[in-house]
């Protein structure tokens, strides 16, 4: 075959400008002219299409194939056949009504790397020719943009490199940021980050996420049946576990353990809710600021400094949680947040000196603890409410046990405990309440 193309034209085609595509999906608009021996063709011929990143180094990586198959062999097996008027051709690539035409994920557009098409075609069975050069897709991030569709990226420590894809399960990423570094800005459906089992040495920052629409959410899997089996583990060095700093639609985080990191997880300005995790080791199990909005479910937090923080305006929810063996403090709710405790909750040996506490609200904080919940063997408060905060301790059907702590229940400086005594025991404090500067304990 002969001068196959005279000329060739690649357009990348915005959903919401051109009307080329259905909102649903992520397609852009690829057509030429394609010539036989000096002529214009006429009639069917097949096309195989590849996107793969090029990278500093001039690496290639298949990111796509039309049909789907495997990444490691290209051409395609399957081609996309198209009608050829006057040598004139258009496709829309991604486009799941044609045969033998897979999706394309948003993820593969949001790579640091340069991103090609690669095209092969066979006209009236002339034998199959690579078209060269291959097309450079100009502006890749205004595909992806936004999801259109549910996702998921592969993680996997052992086997995965950051150069695959990731949205493959034989094809991960090797790092949570770099999964994290694909992930489209604008999020309309479900999206999961996948960590196979395997220990992780870094941790990864999500920032500027928007989740968008009814179906939007942002899930981090690990093991929900077996959380120490994927393992986030800074070495003692490593400032944060996970950073998560986007007004965004709830993001959940299930399965992990995250340990010696100076955060296991810090949160600013988010809504987040954890599930069957662990956090240990670090100076900080959770560290969360600015408005966030924050649920652990049965979330176990151990030999940390301190186990929550929470500030400036944090609402903070625990249901069957533990908080063990925290040094200086197990929750700190300050700076006019807020909490609810609910569930099986226990504090053991957290706020081992005098002046610390398994349990402290300050600055005008307040909120209630309900379900079974036992404060045990502080060196210092099992409860201290500072500051005009406000606790209320107890419906029908709380239970509340404080045992072996130097003191139980403090309240200072204009602040106030409310607790029913009948749901209350108290067994082997040196003082079980205590109320100083117009605090009350009623």
């Amino acid at each position: 075959m002969k001068n196959i193309f005279s000329r060739f034209l690649f357009v990348l085609c915005w959903v919401a400008l051109t009307g080329l595509v259905r909102a649903d999906d992520t397609e852009f608009n690829y057509r030429g002219v394609l010539n036989t021996s000096g002529s214009p063709y006429n009639g069917t011929a097949d096309f195989y299409f590849a996107i793969l990143t090029v990278d500093s180094s001039l690496v290639e990586s298949v990111q796509w194939t039309n049909d789907g198959g495997d990444l490691d062999v290209v051409p395609p097996a399957n081609p996309v056949s198209l009608q050829v008027n006057q040598g004139r051709f258009a496709v829309q690539i991604g486009d799941t009504s044609l045969a033998n035409m897979t999706e394309l994920p948003a993820s593969i557009f949001n790579s640091a790397d340069d991103l090609y098409l690669r095209v092969w075609v066979d006209a009236a069975g002339g034998g199959l020719e690579q078209l060269s050069p291959d097309r450079k897709i100009s502006l890749p991030d205004a595909i992806g943009i936004q999801s259109r569709k549910s996702l998921t990226i592969y993680v996997d420590p052992v086997i995965g490199n950051d150069r695959y894809p990731g949205h493959r399960a034989n094809k991960p990423k090797k790092t949570i940021q770099a999964a994290v570094d694909v992930l489209p800005k604008v999020i309309t459906d479900e999206t999961i980050i996948h960590l196979a089992a395997g220990t992780y040495d870094q941790g990864a920052t999500l920032k500027n996420l928007i989740l968008s629409g009814p179906s939007s959410k942002l899930l981090i899997v690990g093991d929900i049946d077996n959380p120490s089996s994927v393992v986030l583990d800074g070495g003692g060095t490593e400032k944060d576990g996970l950073y998560i700093n986007s007004i965004a639609t709830t993001i959940r985080i299930e399965g992990l353990t995250i340990q010696n990191f100076e955060h296991s997880l810090r949160v600013a300005s988010s809504n987040l809710v954890v599930k069957d995790c662990v956090f240990k080791g670090s100076d900080f199990g959770i560290l969360a600021r600015y408005n966030s909005v924050f649920t652990t479910t049965d979330v176990e937090i151990d030999d940390c400094l301190y186990g929550i923080n929470a500030a400036t305006n944090v609402y903070l929810r625990m249901e069957n949680t533990s908080i063990t063996n925290c040094a200086n403090e197990g929750v700190h709710v300050k700076a006019m947040s807020s909490f609810y405790l609910v569930g099986t909750t226990l504090f053991e040996n957290c706020g081992v000196g005098t002046g610390s506490a398994a349990f402290r609200l300050s600055g005008n904080s307040f909120g209630n603890l309900d379900g079974a919940i036992t404060l045990r063997n502080s060196g210092g408060t099992a409860l201290h409410c500072i500051r005009g905060s406000y606790v209320n301790i107890g419906t029908s059907g709380t239970t509340l046990v404080v045992e072996g702590n130097n003191v139980g229940l403090w309240a200072d400086l204009s602040s106030t405990i409310d607790y029913e005594p009948s749901l209350t025991t108290f067994l082997s404090n040196t003082q079980d309440t205590q109320a100083t500067n117009n605090g009350f304990v009623f």
